[in-house]
């Protein structure tokens, strides 16, 4: 596995003639310590790799594929990942604060204390993602997929959660304040109690099952 540790090189390695990663295969790589913070990688495969104190806050990271990789201390603050795929991925201590990750699919993964916090996730998709203890304060999941996910201690602070899938997900613990959640699917009584939605009397609201 090839071993970057200067931008300089990484760049030499895989950019296009105008400086861009767009659409650059960087798999079954091995990069530590680099700053790409404002680049566009829109379209990259970064799968079967090694990142480590990475900078990709405020990149273009749209569409990008990350597969079967071990992700640690990357910051992603800000940066577009709408259409992204994050599958089989093993993520420590990274931050998606303020993402823009519109119809973004974490399959698999592992993603837990992670801070989501005033990301727009509308549309994403968490299946089978280990989320525990991760924090979605002030974040837009509306229509969001989080089915089979574990969100044991998860944090739900000033969300939007109408319309989001929770069938199958492991609650224990979260804690939900001042959400909205009209729509949202689960399997048997309300996760967040009478919280939800000052006034709206939610012991008296019937769950809503798909047959499954």
């Amino acid at each position: 596995m090839r071993h970057f540790t200067d931008k300089q090189a990484l760049l030499d390695a895989f950019a296009s003639r105008d400086g861009s990663l767009v659409d650059a295969d960087m798999t079954f790589i091995h990069v530590e310590g680099v700053d790409l913070s404002g680049m566009n990688l829109a379209g990259a495969n970064l799968s079967g790799g090694v990142w480590c104190d990475i900078h990709l806050d405020g990149c273009d990271l749209s569409a990008v594929h990350v597969v079967e990789s071990r992700l640690t201390r990357v910051d992603f603050r800000g940066a577009r990942l709408e259409g992204a795929l994050f599958q089989r991925v093993d993520m420590t201590q990274c931050t998606f604060e303020r993402v823009e990750a519109g119809e973004a699919s974490f399959f698999l993964s592992k993603m837990s204390e992670t801070p989501f916090c005033h990301a727009k996730l509308i549309k994403a998709q968490f299946l089978d993602t280990t989320l525990d203890q991760a924090d979605f304060t002030g974040a837009d999941l509306s229509l969001a997929q989080m089915r089979e996910s574990s969100l044991a201690g998860t944090r739900f602070i000033s969300c939007d959660l109408r319309g989001v899938d929770f069938r199958k997900a492991n609650f224990h613990h979260a804690v939900y304040r001042h959400v909205c959640t009209d729509n949202a699917l689960y399997y048997g009584k309300p996760p967040w109690g009478g919280e939800a939605i000052p006034g709206r009397d939610w012991v008296q609201e019937l769950p809503m099952f798909d047959g499954e």
